[in-house]
């Protein structure tokens, strides 16, 4: 995993005037002598991020930022964050995988406004709904042709069209080439949805919804390292810092092959390690990892 650290100072935050006036010169003086800078995020605050690989220049701005403490009692929020590696991908157990976002010129689906509800804030923890917490009312009415768009980054489609696109709240579309090559063993725990053809009003032949029979929303509390507050058992918002993995036990995965981080099994969708490999290797375009999870062998409480 590759830890990247990033601190951001915000104007509002700071004790009075002067704390601020610190923070500007400090900001200056270092991009003044440093290759990468602070950056001012829509002219509202700054931010930098340095990697581990950066040890000797993080090391400096941590003990810069610890002297404006001390001295000018600034205000700093200081984040951290793993993103795995090639080596962290090729150990996993799951893989978390979106597709192409095909987005523009015209939307993939049709009925995404009457298709999505907004969900209230979470009744355990409160967290506010992001663009994934919507609830899906009826099938998706799905464009076909945008199949054979460009990608939203404007890589061409391929000749057959792509074969896993993303939809609005973190929802799967795969083409028929990719729910052929899908186990149908009740155990895998995959649900096919049907989607309707815009141009006919009927279920398409050619393309499906992928959800998963089951949704883990809080990793295992005993294996992943949280630094902060825990995920909530309820919606899985990440109240604090994951350093390292995400584990999920075992003996909530069973036998599945495809899982949901999601409550409602429609996103943050994982696929077992040799089920992915299998998907590469027929070689379906526009599926990619996103994240990760490892699986720890023991039973939950």
């Amino acid at each position: 995993m590759l830890r990247s650290c990033t601190i951001m100072f915000f104007p509002h935050q700071q004790p009075d005037e002067a704390a601020w006036e610190q923070v500007e010169r400090f900001v200056t003086a270092w991009n003044n002598h440093h290759n990468q800078g602070f950056e001012s995020v829509a002219g509202l605050y700054w931010q930098l991020t340095l990697t581990q690989s950066q040890s000797a220049e993080l090391k400096q701005l941590l003990a810069a930022v610890r002297d404006l403490r001390e001295r000018y009692r600034v205000a700093v929020l200081t984040s951290q964050r793993d993103t795995p590696e090639p080596a962290d991908y090729a150990a996993a157990d799951f893989l978390e995988v979106l597709g192409v976002d095909l987005k523009e010129p015209r939307p993939l689906v049709q009925n995404a406004s009457e298709a999505f509800v907004s969900t209230d804030p979470c009744p355990v923890c409160g967290a506010a709904g992001d663009d994934f917490d919507v609830v899906q009312t009826q099938p998706l009415v799905v464009d076909l042709s945008v199949l054979r768009q460009p990608s939203a980054d404007g890589a061409a489609a391929p000749a057959t069209g792509w074969d896993v696109v993303d939809g609005p709240g973190g929802r799967l579309l795969l083409s028929r080439r990719a729910l052929d090559l899908l186990p149908t063993d009740p155990s895998a725990g995959i649900v096919i949805q049907p989607v309707i053809d815009a141009a006919t009003g009927q279920p398409s032949d050619s393309a499906a919804q992928l959800l998963a029979e089951l949704a883990i929303p809080q990793p295992c509390p005993a294996h992943t390292r949280v630094v902060g507050n825990p995920f909530c058992r309820r919606c899985g918002t990440a109240h604090g810092v994951v350093e390292g993995y995400i584990w999920i036990p075992q003996g909530q995965i069973g036998a599945r092959q495809l899982v949901s981080r999601h409550p409602s099994r429609a996103a943050l969708l994982s696929f077992a390690h040799p089920l992915h490999r299998r998907l590469l290797a027929a070689g379906l375009t526009g599926l990619q990892p996103t994240g990760l999870f490892m699986i720890c062998r023991h039973e939950t409480p």
